[in-house]
């Protein structure tokens, strides 16, 4: 859903290898990192070591302007883990003979016209080699719909329009586009809706009581809003539920999200349905992600929509599962599951200060303006409002810089560092350099 310049998957945590240590969890120092991420960070953190929380953490609010401060309790989007629950059915709906992986899309979709649907097969789907176009990148028109309701006919004529990225199974390119179809695909085999589906087959069953198929956001439910950190908290539009169904519109908690981590990675859903998510194909499984820390080494999911960040994980080593959700964060994600996992393996890890940098506003206004990056193809946006700066990629999500210097400035969610000189702009993210120039 949200996208920063580059598109990145955060599936794996690519450490060195290192001994094993025996875990143990030093709560009060874990609990330091947490105070220290206070006012920059919003979110829920749950960690279980063999079935048991051992930790549980509650930062900022459900809701800023109402004041309403965030708990164990509060429900979050889960963004694209709303996918594991989407592949656990698919798989589900396998074993009982309703469908088949090696089913092609045109069988579901006929006459709707998407691009190669006689040679795409449900597997293709799930492992995001379709080779379809993804209708919530790029710099199309998404930004002008996703928070209005859309029908299936809509979703369907916006996915046959794009013409294919490449052919099916030739590469393995994150889509979303993909777990929509899947969706429609469950309701019909099925003969219910997806939310109801949802309810039916994992949630009640396996006690979920926070876990469902979203509505427009409820505070007052215990329904957290989703905010961008811009020196202060921004509230973020709402993308409607109708838009990207199984692939991201899931509500859930951490402490369901464990439970549901638990219950997947025990095989309380079956044991086949595991082993098939587990099965990688490229560097993914279906509707799941391989993790790994130092010399340990699982399974999981991240998410992001709107402000909010999840991830959902499990190690068999020490049988942990930890899940976290935020509804507004200036920190990167990634950094704050190393910290994790590090307290749970006992590694060492440090704990942040974060000190202000103050730019004249002036400068801020002479840094303002268009950029090129020819290498890329891609307009970036920057603009001020006098305290700090925010940038934006054309039909991207804006995301802001945070000043480290009167020169750079940064985006920790995003990864993201701009050093800005008489020459441009120059963009540095996840090992990569961009020259940008200003038009």
């Amino acid at each position: 859903m949200n996208k920063w310049i580059l598109s990145l998957i955060m599936g794996s945590l690519l450490l060195a290898s290192c001994g094993n240590k025996e875990a143990t969890l030093d709560t009060e120092r874990l609990n330091a990192y947490f105070d220290a991420l206070d006012g920059r960070y919003m979110g829920t953190v749950v960690i279980n070591k063999g079935g048991r929380t051992v930790f549980e953490r509650s930062l900022g609010y459900a809701d800023v302007e109402a004041g309403v401060k965030a708990d164990a309790s509060s429900k979050y989007m889960v963004g694209s883990i709303s996918k594991v629950f989407t592949s656990s059915m698919v798989m589900m709906a396998a074993e009982e003979g309703l469908l088949s992986l090696d089913d092609n899309l045109e069988k579901y979709f006929p006459g709707a016209n998407i691009p190669n649907a006689a040679t795409i097969t449900l597997d293709d789907l799930l492992y995001h080699r379709s080779g379809l176009t993804d209708i919530f990148e790029g710099e199309g028109d998404y930004l002008q719909w996703y928070t209005s309701l859309q029908s299936r006919e809509q979703q369907l004529q916006r996915i046959a329009a794009e013409p294919a990225d490449t052919v099916p199974g030739a590469v393995q390119k994150y889509c979303n586009a993909g777990y929509v179809l899947m969706s429609y695909i469950l309701e019909d085999v099925y003969g219910m809706s997806y939310a109801d589906l949802l309810q039916q087959k994992i949630a009640s069953p396996l006690g979920l009581n926070q876990t469902a198929f979203a509505d427009r956001i409820e505070v007052e439910k215990g329904e957290c809003r989703s905010y961008a950190y811009k020196g202060g908290w921004d509230l973020q539009p709402e993308t409607d539920p109708s838009v990207p169904m199984g692939a991201g519109s899931v509500m859930s908690t951490p402490a369901d999200l464990v439970k549901f981590g638990d219950a997947l990675f025990h095989g309380t859903l079956g044991s086949s349905v595991l082993d098939s998510m587990e099965r990688i194909a490229g560097s993914l499984g279906r509707g799941l992600f391989p993790f790994v820390y130092y010399d340990k080494k699982g399974f999981g999911h991240t998410g992001g929509i709107d402000g909010f960040q999840s991830v959902m994980c499990h190690f068999d080593d020490g049988d942990v599962t930890l899940a976290l959700c935020s509804n507004g964060s200036d920190l990167n994600q990634n950094d704050i599951l190393i910290v994790l996992l590090s307290a749970m393996y006992d590694h060492e890890y440090d704990i942040p200060s974060f000190a202000n940098t103050t730019v004249d506003a002036s400068l801020l206004e002479q840094y303002a303006g268009t950029y090129y990056c020819e290498a890329l193809k891609m307009t970036l946006n920057i603009t001020t409002d006098g305290k700090t700066l925010t940038g934006q990629v054309v039909g991207q999500t804006a995301f802001p810089l945070e000043a480290a210097s009167d020169t750079r400035f940064e985006c920790a969610r995003g990864g993201i560092v701009i050093e800005l000189s008489d020459a441009g702009l120059t963009l540095l993210q996840a090992g990569y350099s961009f020259l940008f120039v200003k038009q």
